[in-house]
């Protein structure tokens, strides 16, 4: 009794059936568990794969749509570019054809103020 008193237990050595049952029982519910587990961490897992798919994919989609965007631009400015381009280019004839006219204008002033001079009437001398 005194061992009782002390809170010490014994064992007797004895397996029941009533052992057995719990121990498959507590087995049972462990690895029950454990699948459960395991299954709620694949449907996990499947559904962080599935969206990291679709987020890849969204990424993808805006890439492309950032490469089709800088093709516009890079469009829009050759464009405007050429047409910059042209428009130097009218102004450049515009003002080649201004400084062939000042040469024609000069050159008729020149020739008049030449023969203005030959046919002028030599100053009288007192």
């Amino acid at each position: 009794m005194e061992e009782r008193a002390r809170g010490n237990v014994r064992f007797d050595g004895v397996i029941t059936a009533g052992n057995l049952l719990s121990l498959i029982g507590m087995i049972g519910a462990v690895l029950t568990s454990v699948f459960y587990v395991a299954i709620e961490i694949g449907h996990e897992e499947e559904q962080i794969t599935a969206e990291a798919r679709i987020r890849d994919k969204s990424i993808e989609n805006l890439q492309q749509q950032m490469v089709a965007e800088r093709s516009d631009e890079s469009e829009r400015f050759a464009a405007i570019g050429r047409r910059i381009d042209e428009s130097v280019d009218a102004e450049r004839a515009v003002i080649a054809q201004i400084n062939a006219s000042l040469g024609q204008i000069n050159t008729r002033l020149d020739t008049a103020i030449m023969s203005a001079r030959m046919h002028a009437p030599e100053p009288s001398r007192p």
